[in-house]
Parts: structure tokens; sequence; C-alpha cells
């Protein structure tokens, strides 16, 4: 993911190089520390792992849907800090959203498989997705208040965050490479993350390489847009796995099949 970011910095270079600086184009950039960007890198950080976490503990659908809670907390936040003013239509919205996420939360008790001895981390799991929702929000009406501050391009300040992010995951590797996570860890060393054993994954698999790939490509593309509203357009994705899950189940294997039901009740 930072690596995909990172390549927005690169790519804002490029841009700067070939296109000609246009006097017509309105307020220029104001002078900033790139530091200014470094909270919403932890931010990312934080919250990405928090959800992946939780995704270990609870329904891949259950990941998906909770995730729209972003909405909720970045509609909130923005009312307190960016001093917005939100109609009543999108206030409806909001508490739509709140109604589908207790429907969600709450089919994880009645229709989930899972034994009752999980009941708790299913549980935890949800909550740390709900609280990464919250980190994320705040991240992103911080970047939305100083990108119009300074008046940052969005692929530049995406580009630093990715920067930042890539450095500092870059060096928490490395004791993590250490750290035994007996079960949870869900590598062959069964510790906290295994880089290595990530990187011959992508070279002996050509659709975890493409996969990789799509990401990097697929950051590149979107994070163009203006970071807050941003968040509303990440929402539609939502039907994306399902539709995904279904074609596949369709045209694949019986084997495949198989672990495709699990990821789909999950």
């Amino acid at each position: 993911m930072f690596l995909g970011e990172l390549s927005c910095l690169v790519a804002f270079k490029i841009l700067q190089l070939v296109r000609k600086p246009d006097a017509n184009s309105g307020k220029e950039t104001v002078k900033f520390s790139p530091f200014v960007l470094l909270p919403p890198a932890c931010c990312d950080m934080i919250a990405t792992s928090l959800m992946y976490i939780g995704l270990r503990l609870t329904f891949a659908a259950s990941f998906q849907m909770l995730r729209g809670a972003i909405i909720i907390f970045t509609g909130l936040l923005s009312v307190a800090f960016l001093g917005r003013v939100l109609q009543c239509h999108r206030w409806v919205g909001m508490f739509t959203v709140v109604a589908g996420l207790i429907i969600v939360g709450l089919s994880d008790f009645i229709f989930g498989d899972k034994n009752i001895s999980d009941i708790n981390g299913v549980i935890a799991g949800d909550l740390l997705i709900l609280i990464a929702q919250v980190i994320q929000a705040v991240q992103v009406v911080y970047e939305e208040k100083y990108v119009s501050k300074y008046n940052i391009p969005p692929l530049q300040a995406v580009g630093w965050e990715g920067f930042f992010g890539f450095c500092i995951l870059s060096i928490l590797l490395v004791p993590m490479y250490y750290i035994p996570a007996g079960s949870f860890g869900d590598n062959p060393r069964h510790v906290l993350e295994d880089a290595i054993d990530g990187f011959h994954q992508i070279a002996n698999s050509p659709i975890v390489l493409i996969a990789t790939i799509g990401e990097i490509s697929w950051l590149l593309f979107k994070d163009k847009y203006v970071l807050a509203h941003k968040t509303l357009r990440q929402r539609r994705r939502k039907a994306g796995p399902f539709c995904m899950v279904k074609t596949l189940q369709t045209y694949s294997t019986p084997a495949m099949i198989f672990t495709l039901e699990k990821v789909d009740d999950g």
C-alpha cells in the first residue's frame, strides 16, 4: 500500500518536469514541511494494521461493511474541526449507515457459523475495525485541513505519506520478523510478520504478483482525487468482492469453490 502511495510522489515529480508552469492555474502551493504529512501517514499505518487484525478475528463480509463507518466519523469530525455544515439528507444518510452497521453486527451472532467459543474474538474484531475507522476519519479530516491550507497537490500529499509510511514499516518489519505470535502468526515461522516469506509468495505465484502490481497501480491512479471527497467514492466498492466471489464460484474447480464459499460466508 505505502509503496503504491510512494509511487505517487515519483509520478508527481515526473509531471512537474513534463508540465510547464501555468500562471493562470490559480493559487500557488504554499511552502510547507513534508513532516506535516507524517501524522496522517501514522494514522493510515495504525488503522490499516488494526483493520487486518480485526479481519483475522471476524468475518470478511463484516470487515467490508463495517469499513463504511468511516462516513459517519468523517462527517462528525468535519463538522467539529472543519466547520462544515451537513444538510439534512446527509444526516439521514449517516443514520442509515448506523442502522446498517447494527444489522451487520447482529448478523455475526445470529447467522455466523463460528463456534460460541469464538464469539469474543468476533466482537473484538468488529471493535478493532470500528476503532480503525475512527483513526482513518481523523486522517481524512487532517489531510483535508492541511491540503487546503497549503494548497498541496493531492498526488504530492499522498506521495509523502507513502514515503513516511514505507520508511516506518520497513524499520518495523525487522523486529516483527523475530517476534513470535503463536497461532495468530499465519505464516510458516509463526511470527508477527515474515516479509521474506511474502517475497517468496510473490515470486512463486503469478496471481499474487499481478495482484500486487494491480494494487500499486490502483493507488497511483485513485489518489489523484481530493482526499476527503475520496472517502465517499470508496464506499461504492462494496459490491466488488461480492461479484468477484460469485463469478469465481461459477467458473472455478470444486476445491476453489469450497474456499470461496468460506470467504463469502465469512
